[in-house]
């Protein structure tokens, strides 16, 4: 068993991004970098402040059975709608989670986002986000995907049949 917790290490793919640098998808790479609430070029942010649902996938370095996503927030709290895990094995998407976003509002926030342990290898995750959320604009510092190189599911063995 081989527990991590990592952060994206590259962009697969996402439907806008505010900037080619600034603001930029790339934003979401690494380990947190920002540290107060408000608009920072240094989170994601998609090219429209309101009216559209975007999209945002990001690659992991070590392909696990996940268990969790951390989403850090950074303004606009609350706009994360549905979670998908992308699977290293055949490159399809499964919905982990979709729901009500309960971030904090008003500072930086790490989402956590916990379900049952995927049964096949997640390379990345998409993350969905609907931006009529509130007046500002809603932006992501960074994502870490949570999870283990080993699956721990105990998946029953048949036991055979006993004759007397």
């Amino acid at each position: 068993m081989s527990l991590l917790n990592q952060y994206a290490n590259s962009v697969i793919d996402y439907s806008s991004q505010y900037g080619s640098f600034a603001w930029s998808a790339s934003e979401t790479l690494g380990k947190p970098d920002t540290t107060d609430y408000g608009d920072h070029i240094t989170a994601w942010a998609p090219s429209a402040q309101d009216g559209t649902i975007e999209t945002l996938t990001l690659g992991f370095a070590t392909a696990v059975y996940a268990t969790g996503v951390i989403i850090r927030e950074s303004l606009g709290n609350g706009f994360v709608t549905k979670i998908e895990a992308l699977s290293a094995a055949d490159g399809s998407y499964s919905q982990v989670w979709t729901g009500r976003d309960t971030a904090n509002p008003n500072e930086v926030s790490d989402f956590t986002i916990s379900f049952s342990q995927t049964t096949f290898l997640v390379k990345g995750v998409r993350i969905t986000i609907d931006t009529n959320h509130s007046n500002d604009w809603e932006e992501i510092d960074s994502v870490a995907l949570i999870g283990d190189t080993t699956l721990t599911h105990h998946v029953p063995t048949p036991t055979g049949s006993h004759h007397g």
